[in-house]
């Protein structure tokens, strides 16, 4: 009986990132990369030359788009508010998957302060009145 090792799939999230001007591919041969992989010549030349697909060039859409909200919002927009902005442009997408876009673009929505509230104010609201004309003070 013959077991063939898994092959794993890598995801964007991890592979790794490269600075600078050269890619991975430039910095690692290409026989050391699909024997990493364990990937075969065709396969690994197939993937290198597709085309990203629907789903991916909707995704690169969306970070432009969301870019441009982030910037006129002064960078003060959340996940929420984006992808109620989004949705009120007709988009069809949701909060999860904004919040991914958003943290793998690098954007981030600047938390507001929770205002604090202080105990009842000893004013009466104005136009009620004391009907019964009664003085509720305590220790009088």
């Amino acid at each position: 009986m013959i077991f063939y090792a898994k092959r794993q799939r890598s995801s964007p999230r991890d592979r790794p990132e490269v600075s600078g001007d050269s890619t991975l591919s430039q910095r690692i041969s290409c026989k050391a990369q699909r024997r990493c992989l364990e990937v075969s010549p065709s396969g690994y030349y197939a993937w290198e030359t597709r085309q990203p697909g629907p789903r991916e060039t909707e995704n690169i859409r969306l970070v432009e788009r969301m870019r441009q909200i982030h910037d006129d919002s002064v960078g003060v927009i959340g996940a929420p508010r984006m992808q109620e902005d989004l949705v009120a442009e007709g988009e069809s997408v949701s909060l999860n998957r904004v919040a991914r876009l958003m943290a793998t673009s690098g954007l981030q929505g600047w938390p507001q302060k929770k205002r604090k509230r202080y105990g009842r104010s000893s004013l009466r609201p104005a136009g009620i009145t004391n009907h019964l004309k009664r003085f509720f003070c305590p220790g009088t």
